[in-house]
């Protein structure tokens, strides 16, 4: 437990890490600079008022929880510290070692904390959740190979848990990302069916781009329309963009869906082709018919050769 003892110490770094503030910089929108302070103020807060909680609770059982709400909090400081190198990054040609960059401090930080938590307590009853947090965390700075050996306990330890369910969603875009779509459709096929709405068509859509890949288009079409016709999904933040690269954002699936069914579309009817009757009955409000043909990952030739047009628009 000595390593319990210790980290309340350690705490002067991490909110040293919360209080450095870049903002001297040209090019930082002020609103958003004014949110992330915000952002980054409550974290400090916060981290303070539990490292006095810890202090005063090294006996007590709830310390692991407490823990566990600190880890988080690192890695929110981590994803806030992105936010503000991103912006600063617009403006400059600078580019700092990933290795020495206040994120990747922030988030080895929390990746400490959930390390120590599965040593120090284990009997504590949501190790499922502190190893699924541990993988997110570990994927946000690249640690490709500590993220596939972490998340792959979760779902040998915890098959049946919800973040095995997360995990297989993580490991199948890793896969997907690198191309190994075998791997990944495997993880995700199970997936289509969750009861988590977010989490089924997310899975549907890549699932869907995976069929894409292999030119399997009726398939892939398929998974698409049940993304599209799930009355249940709204936009929203996607969480599982947790690299470095790419961090999470507004996620409108039903726009992706619709945009990537064109292709599918093409080869599906290429000889019996009704373009406006499918995509009125299959996009019905305006601003997602519009989003077909105003994506950027449609090519104009494509558009055009479907006659996409609005359902409003006389035929």
């Amino acid at each position: 437990m000595s390593s319990l003892r210790r980290w309340p110490k350690h705490l002067g770094l991490l909110v040293a890490l919360g209080v450095i503030s870049p903002f001297g910089h040209a090019g930082v929108n002020d609103d958003f600079r004014h949110r992330l302070t915000q952002m980054l103020q409550l974290t400090e807060k916060s981290i303070k008022v539990l490292a006095s909680q810890i202090t005063e609770s090294l006996n007590a059982p709830f310390l692991p929880d407490l823990y566990l709400q600190l880890a988080e909090l690192l890695s929110q400081n981590s994803n806030t510290l992105y936010y503000i190198q991103m912006e600063i990054q617009k403006s400059s040609d600078i580019q700092a070692d990933k290795e020495f960059s206040p994120v990747v401090t922030a988030q080895k930080e929390a990746i400490y904390t959930y390390e120590m938590i599965l040593k120090d307590f284990p009997q504590f009853k949501k190790r499922s959740n502190v190893l699924y947090r541990l993988a997110l965390a570990e994927k946000s700075i690249d640690q490709i190979p500590d993220f596939v050996k972490t998340a792959s306990q979760v779902l040998k330890t915890y098959p049946s848990s919800e973040e095995a369910m997360r995990c297989q969603i993580l490991l199948g875009q890793y896969y997907f990302e690198n191309h190994d779509y075998v791997n990944a459709r495997k993880l995700l096929t199970p997936v289509c069916e969750s009861t988590f709405i977010y989490e089924r068509n997310l899975a549907r859509y890549k699932v869907g781009l995976i069929e894409l890949e292999t030119d399997h288009f009726s398939e892939g079409l398929h998974f698409f329309e049940k993304v599209i016709l799930d009355p249940e999904l709204k936009e929203q933040d996607n969480p599982y963009e947790v690299s470095r690269k790419q961090k999470s954002t507004k996620s409108d699936l039903k726009r992706e869906a619709l945009i990537d069914s064109i292709r599918a579309y093409t080869h599906v009817y290429e000889k019996t082709p009704n373009p406006i009757g499918y995509y009125s009955k299959l996009a019905p409000n305006e601003i997602l018919f519009s989003g077909i043909a105003a994506g950027r990952r449609v090519s104009l030739r494509a558009a055009q050769s479907m006659g996409v047009r609005s359902p409003t628009s006389s035929v």
